[in-house]
């Protein structure tokens, strides 16, 4: 109707203009009225073509407008669902869901993307088959998530009634709990990540915080595909990039990042050396990690010091620097006369954590767009050391109780089933030992938690410090500790299990002015001579555990069938 009005105006607008101009050029009479009054309609009539000119180039630059930003995150969407990003994406959802699984294995995972149409948005990856492939952007629940553009909880109980369209379930408790999450990149929401649970109270509060902290680095790595995508207008170099990173694992190691990079250089860049060096903990020595070409004074492992090193510029200064022909002195470990060199640094979280060096010896220079070509290929490595960096932080959490630093409950239970696994293949023995605190409620209620929490991380460390390194000790759950005794028949466990005991119960602790004594009760069980399940070993131990109790505590049991 608008547009319709609009139009009308215009073709009026011309109209009127064609019938004055006849007049002006076939009205021959001339008078002072007649001129005033040709005068006062051009006028109006200019000002009413003007403004109708204004009003069509303001719906042009509305509906371009429009279209920009649509396109804007169409090229997004088409960028994370790009062929060459399918190996990337599918690491980077498998380390997402390892990590919600290893916190909380009865909660499910799935990822959406808003469609071209932005009229739904579709299933990307899943762990599990009960959730829709499609699910319309006018559902309620996402569009509260859209909404607020943050984390949102919804409950079954809660009154929306989108849970259907998300869920597919015939049998509802009103129990049942979903956290959204938006996936937001350069300011657009582009897709949804969607957590569902079974019960409210599977999720506790260190769950969201661990939840929102691994959905954030998600993000992060999404955005990073997009920015990649936009850093290399070389199809051809590009494509090499990818090829380079289908084999890509997050929990690589550092020195099986760089196999076969060789090749990669070789083809985009002529040098006679190419070294890539990493900086210590401390920030001042680089130690090389990979060396291709000339290898005569310089060697994989040789160190220089990050202030006295051409291998150290560009750590120092944090960006790319090209040297051609230049006269420095430098420590004894390269020569005196340095060549062209273009050096890169490789960053982590945007502090330079190491360079890439390419070295020529012919004085052929070094132009500026091998430089920039040099500096994508530093981000691409540097985001992938961020990658293995962030998988490690995040694994570390998922995997260890966060008072204690021991292994949580569920990673102790998978390091078990991985060493009666190489018991098995091996024809070794275990030993496990469960340990129980003896009275612990009563140091709750009587001095409080933070006493409590004290006295829980002072245990972990005596049973840490009583066992080998290549023991494995976790908190169980609440007062109680689990030790694995790796290649140990379980009677000759039985001196380091007293050693615990009589460390703690011979330790007064003390906190905040307040002293006290404590003791503790162990069982134990043995693989294969009491069971080849680790279920049933957990069990056996954990009954010998409460027999020492039982017996006044503060001691050790073996299981007696």
């Amino acid at each position: 109707m608008i547009r319709r009005f609009k139009n009308s105006n215009f073709i009026l607008s011309l109209f009127l203009f064609t019938i004055m101009t006849a007049y002006i050029v076939f009205a021959n009479d001339f008078n002072f009225t007649d001129s005033i009054l040709k005068s006062a309609v051009l006028i109006l009539l200019f000002v009413f073509l003007y403004n109708n000119y204004f009003i069509i180039e303001k719906l042009k630059f509305k509906k371009s407008s429009t279209q920009n930003n649509f396109s804007k995150n169409n090229n997004i969407y088409t960028t994370v669902m790009k062929s060459e990003f399918n190996h990337l994406h599918s690491e980077i959802f498998t380390n997402l869901n390892n990590h919600i699984n290893n916190l909380n294995p009865s909660s499910f995972l799935s990822i959406y993307f808003i469609d071209l149409k932005r009229s739904s948005i579709s299933i990307k990856e899943s762990n599990n088959s009960s959730f829709e492939k499609k699910i319309s952007l006018d559902n309620d629940i996402i569009k509260e998530i859209q909404k607020s553009k943050k984390r949102k909880i919804f409950k079954k109980n809660d009154n929306f009634a989108g849970w259907k369209k998300i869920v597919n379930k015939n049998d509802w408790s009103g129990a049942e709990i979903l956290i959204g999450y938006p996936i937001i990149i350069d300011a657009e929401i582009i897709g949804f990540s969607l957590i569902y649970n079974e019960h409210f109270k599977d999720i506790e509060n260190r769950d969201l915080k661990y939840f929102d902290s691994i959905i954030n680095n998600y993000v992060q790595n999404m955005k990073f595909l997009k920015d990649f995508n936009n850093l290399f207008d070389d199809n051809s170099f590009n494509n090499r990039i990818f090829d380079y990173f289908k084999n890509f694992k997050l929990d690589i190691k550092v020195e099986n990042l760089f196999k076969n990079i060789g090749t990669l250089f070789q083809q985009y860049f002529k040098y006679d050396r190419l070294i890539i060096s990493i900086c210590d903990i401390n920030h001042e020595k680089l130690t090389v990690i990979y060396v291709d070409g000339k290898k005569d004074d310089i060697v994989k492992g040789a160190e220089f010091d990050i202030n006295n090193s051409i291998y150290g510029e560009s750590v120092l200064s944090n960006k790319s620097i090209i040297f051609n022909n230049a006269e420095m002195d430098i420590n004894s470990h390269t020569r005196d006369k340095i060549f062209p060199i273009v050096s890169s640094p490789v960053r982590l979280n945007g502090k330079a954590i190491g360079s890439i060096t390419i070295e020529r010896m012919n004085y052929y220079k070094f132009e500026i767009h091998e430089s920039l070509k040099l500096e994508k290929l530093s981000i691409a490595l540097g985001k992938a050391f961020e990658w293995s960096n962030d998988f490690k932080l995040i694994e570390n959490a998922a995997i260890h109780d966060g008072l204690t630093s021991l292994l949580n409950h569920n990673a102790f239970l998978n390091r078990l089933d991985q060493e009666i696994d190489r018991c098995s293949r091996f024809q070794t023995n275990l030993g496990l030992i469960m340990l129980d605190l003896d009275k612990f409620k009563k140091i709750n209620d009587t001095y409080g938690h933070l006493y409590g929490d004290f006295i829980l991380k002072e245990v972990g460390k005596i049973i840490k410090e009583n066992v080998r390194t290549i023991d494995v000790v976790g908190r169980f759950g609440g007062e109680e500790f689990s030790v694995i005794l790796v290649n140990t028949n379980v009677r000759d466990c039985i001196p380091l299990a007293k050693r615990i005991v009589e460390g703690i119960n011979r330790k007064t602790f003390i906190f905040d002015g307040i002293a006290t004594n404590l003791t503790i009760s162990a069982g134990m069980s043995g693989y294969p001579s009491m069971s080849k399940e680790s279920k049933e070993l957990i069990k056996m131990a954990d009954d010998a555990m409460y027999q020492t109790k039982k017996n006044g505590g503060n001691d050790v049991t073996i299981f007696q069938s």
